[in-house]
């Protein structure tokens, strides 16, 4: 309620949104992201943040240290504190075996003055908004927040809150949706829940579509998408990849009414370890639009079908059951 919502449909849209946005803050501009990678898109970004800084406006970088390990240099946070841009490095990666280093801050989070807000799944790099190409065409998306529900993503990046309420979000919007559900997801690494969920749905009437990538920033793990195809579409899942190239956009759309925009991937890690963030909408705008773009993005994907499953090789059929039993690691 008293929220305006925006969607951002592709990184290059969010970047030139994010900036107009980030010229007009007068109080203060907190950012908490998995990956800052220097180039085109953080240089241009580092530079408002710099300025705004010196104007005396209270700016925050909050950064994951796995996520950002080999991109930035070492002691990066320093030049940013000298530059009075406040920093702080989340989780530190130390070469020790600890289980805590399996909870990465995965949000994407940016709050500007406590009067807009974005998230999505655009990180800080080039890759994001297709300066550079890892996996073809990089399809990702976001949302932009203007009035009360601000508050919520300022309160995450002060509190760090758990992510167990998205996960909530995210098995609620399939198990009542009644019509359709369509979901953008770059990994398809699902638990007996999850699969449950999916398949029930689709098995009651409800139009259940899936977008993965043609061609993915990791090959196992694209591997072990694939592995779930079969259960799925035996029980009337639709799944597509996206030919272009790499889908990284985490979206998922009912029945006209309500969707999800955010961080969370559909894999293990997201839904039980990371702390992950979403903004959950019912009856917005935004998701007329979102809507659209997802039926754009499937005249530009490749359906996947069950004679197409069955007709790959014992070997790999082989390989991806064995994958699908160390679904926990990945």
């Amino acid at each position: 309620t008293h929220t305006e919502t925006t969607y951002l449909p592709v990184g290059e849209v969010y970047f030139d949104t994010l900036l107009a946005e980030l010229e007009k803050a007068e109080k203060f501009i907190f950012m908490e992201y998995y990956i800052i990678a220097p180039g085109t898109m953080w240089n241009a970004i580092h530079e408002v943040l710099r300025r705004k800084a010196e104007s005396g406006v209270d700016v925050r970088v909050m950064y994951d240290d796995f996520g950002c390990m080999y991109k930035l240099p070492e002691g990066y946070e320093d030049t940013l504190e000298a530059e009075g841009i406040r920093c702080c490095v989340f989780n530190r990666f130390i070469p020790i075996l600890s289980p805590r280093f399996n909870n990465r801050d995965h949000r994407k989070i940016c709050v500007i003055d406590g009067n807009v807000g974005f998230t999505g799944g655009i990180n800080f790099s080039d890759a994001y908004i297709n300066v550079v190409q890892r996996c073809g065409h990089w399809l990702d998306a976001g949302v932009m927040l203007r009035g009360e529900g601000v508050y919520a993503l300022t309160a995450m990046f002060l509190s760090m809150w758990d992510y167990t309420r998205g996960v909530t979000e995210d098995m609620h919007l399939i198990n009542r949706a009644k019509d359709y559900v369509y979901i953008n997801t770059p990994y398809l690494i699902i638990d007996n829940e999850m699969i449950t969920a999916l398949t029930a749905a689709a098995k009651s009437g409800v139009d259940v579509r899936i977008v993965t990538p043609a061609i993915s920033d990791s090959a196992l793990v694209h591997e072990m998408t694939r592995s779930y195809y079969e259960t799925l579409i035996l029980a009337g899942v639709k799944i597509y990849e996206y030919t272009p190239g790499m889908v990284h956009a985490k979206t998922f759309i009912a029945d006209d009414r309500s969707a999800v925009v955010g961080t969370i991937n559909l894999d293990y890690r997201s839904l039980y370890l990371h702390f992950e963030c979403g903004v959950w909408m019912c009856d917005t705008p935004a998701i007329a639009d979102m809507k659209a773009e997802y039926l754009s993005e499937l005249e530009r994907s490749a359906p996947i079908t069950e004679e197409l499953c069955l007709q790959q090789r014992r070997g790999r059929r082989l390989i991806r059951a064995v994958l699908r039993t160390l679904a926990p690691l990945f």
